[in-house]
């Protein structure tokens, strides 16, 4: 069913109101002309009943019924008058005459107003004598009486309500054109816009020209609809947003799992490649025959390599112990020049675009120019038939936005590395799993396909960001953020490297606390080679009652990962408590974060990293029996293979 409209609703209104009001204006003019039209009747009727008193004076005073009928009959002919009476002075009748009109619908109008008949009479004197001789009455019928006052009250009725009929049109067309016409345009422009897509509308001229109170609805219609078209805009936003920062959490909670688990490999992988690099270095000291000697040096490559591996991994896995300090990159660059274009070969262009006023980053040197090394190798890879290689540094500043995107990044002031390549590019499902161990789109044999998982490892540890930017048959662009170092930079000094210095520790007594029983004989074996003393633990529990039992043991070296309630870490917090100068080395393959912090080990920590060689061992000796070797010098010791 079909909705009233405002117009025609007020259409009714208007014209219900327009007879009523016709009705109530014509209503009083009728009262008020009903009273002068009554004065006006019983003046016409006195001057009647006068005009007629002669006749009948005569015959009141004559007492003659004749004389009386003849002067009343003239009375009669007035339609108004149905009955005259003559009466003599003494109450007698003498004349009577009587009209029965016929009873009129217009006789129970007359009802409404007055009595239908009334009594007029006047005294009748004689004027010689002045002496009372009778009256004279007529009745007179007030229906035929008021016949002009019906006909004009009915005229007076019938014109009010036809000027407030034409009023009330006049005012509902005007109304029509002002508000019911702009509201029906205005409503069939709302009735197209799509709700999924609303868009402001062109407004009518009729109601742009209006500029009243519709305009001002038109123009709020239009600023809801626009403020929606932002809102959704807002909402499809957001919501690509959180998709994408969905994804990306998946991703990196993806890599955060293959962390960890390729972290626990390499812990175990470490200690088992640590007692075959001690059994191997045992045997160095026997007599072995050219062919013995030739399967150990490949057994000990094989073993540099799987310890190289597992270096890798633990990059990966953000749990390599870094050593960070402040790097201008500009200096970086000139010392790697040389090395990276003889890696790149003569058919590539090397390029390097650093800014003016760099600030200093803050990372581990050596892992950096690892992971440049790395990324020149891969840009290499992806130019087949040669082609350009930039590198490029400048500030940059990680805003709130950027970094809600990306997700894992804090924002501030950075470092960027821009390594650019003109080669194959990638797509996206390879973008998405390049960082990933072991994931490679080169032919077997090319590649490990740890070089970017490792350099994703490193920059995450070290508190940066990187981003991948690449398209196929274009190029690609890897951007290594790393964290500006702000505090002031002292003069660059040549780090002291460790000093190799020939084992002579005899006299000295050594606690190892190591569970693994295996990788604990093997570095008994090589410490006794030394002329070390040993004492052995399993668990922390064991190493406290061992120092309270034996007071010569002038040193410990302690695994981080132990079995029970306390760690290496904790152990080493109770000896020093319990042993102000007792001196404690720390070894491991998955250091987690006992002893690394904020992405560099604890001030004052000696780590040697599992596998070592006795090399190594005979370093870390020296400085923890301070043997020649200022114990502040490099903290972590690692094979450089």
């Amino acid at each position: 069913m079909k909705k009233p409209t405002i117009a025609l609703t007020l259409a009714r209104y208007g014209l219900t109101i327009a007879v009523v009001l016709g009705l109530m204006t014509g209503s009083i003019q009728i009262i008020r002309d009903f009273s002068d039209e009554k004065l006006r009747n019983q003046s016409f009727i006195q001057k009647m009943l006068v005009l007629s008193s002669a006749g009948a004076i005569q015959a009141a005073f004559q007492i003659d019924k004749s004389l009386a009928e003849e002067a009343a009959r003239p009375l009669l002919l007035s339609d108004s008058i149905t009955r005259v009476t003559i009466t003599a002075d003494r109450g007698v009748q003498i004349a009577n005459l009587v009209r029965k009109p016929a009873l009129q619908p217009i006789d129970h109008l007359t009802k409404l107003f007055t009595e239908p008949y009334e009594l007029y009479e006047i005294k009748l004197i004689e004027s010689k004598t002045d002496i009372y001789v009778g009256k004279l009455s007529v009745e007179v019928r007030n229906s035929t009486l008021l016949q002009d006052f019906y006909e004009r009250s009915i005229r007076v009725i019938v014109t009010g309500i036809l000027k407030n009929l034409l009023l009330t049109a006049l005012l509902l067309y005007l109304f029509y054109l002002v508000l019911s016409l702009p509201l029906s345009l205005l409503t069939q422009r709302l009735n197209t816009v799509d709700p999924r897509k609303p868009e402001p509308f062109l407004l009518p001229s009729r109601i742009v020209q209006a500029n009243n109170e519709i305009t001002e609805v038109a123009l709020s219609a239009n600023h809801i609809l626009r403020a929606s078209q932002d809102y959704l805009r807002e909402l499809a936003n957001s919501q690509a947003l959180t998709k994408k920062m969905t994804n990306q959490l998946r991703h990196s909670e993806r890599l955060s799992a293959i962390g960890q688990l390729v972290g626990g490999v390499a812990h175990d992988f470490n200690n088992i490649l640590a007692i075959i690099l001690g059994s191997l270095e045992l045997l160095e000291n026997q007599a072995l025959n050219e062919r013995g000697k030739r399967l150990l040096s490949m057994a000990r490559d094989a073993t540099d390599k799987g310890s190289k591996l597992t270096s890798q991994l633990l990059a990966y896995s953000r749990n390599q112990p870094l050593e960070p300090t402040p790097i201008l990159a500009s200096e970086l660059l000139s010392s790697m020049e040389e090395l990276l274009q003889r890696t790149l070969g003569e058919q590539y262009a090397l390029e390097f675009i650093t800014s003016s006023g760099l600030w200093h980053c803050f990372a581990d040197q050596q892992q950096l120019e690892t992971v440049l090394l790395n990324l020149t190798l891969n840009a290499r890879d992806a130019m087949p038939n040669g082609g350009n290689l930039t590198i490029e540094v400048r500030n940059t500043w990680l805003d709130l936005e950027y970094c809600a995107q990306e997700g894992d990044v804090e924002p501030g002031q950075y470092v960027c590395f821009a390594i650019s390549d003109n080669g194959t590019g990638m797509s996206k499902p390879v973008m998405a799993q390049a960082f990933e161990p072991y994931f490679s789109t080169k032919p077997v044999g090319k590649g490990s396909g740890l070089g970017l998982a490792m350099a994703y490892g490193f920059v995450k540890q070290s508190g940066g960001h990187i981003k991948i930017y690449s398209e196929e048959g274009e190029g690609t662009t890897v951007k290594l953020y790393l964290p500006r170092y702000s505090q002031p930079v002292k003069a660059n000094r040549p780090p002291e490297l460790p000093r190799y210095l020939p084992p002579d520790f005899a006299g000295c007594c050594l606690l190892v606390v190591e569970d693994d029983p295996l990788v604990l004989e093997v570095i008994k074996a090589q410490l006794m080679e030394m002329q070390i003393e040993v004492i052995t633990a399993s668990d922390a529990s064991t190493a406290l009652d061992l120092l309270q039992q034996i007071p010569k043991i002038d040193a410990a070296l302690i695994d981080i990962v132990l079995p029970g309630n306390l760690n290496g870490r904790q152990l080493a917090n109770r000896l020093e408590a319990e042993y102000p100068s007792f001196r404690v080395a720390f070894m491991s393959g998955y250091t987690e974060n006992a002893i690394i912090h904020n992405a560099r080990l604890d001030e004052g920590v000696i780590l040697l990293q599992k596998p070592f060689s006795r090399k190594n061992l005979a370093l870390v000796l020296n400085r923890l029996f301070n043997k020649g070797n200022d114990p502040r010098g490099v903290q972590a010791v690692r094979d450089k293979s």
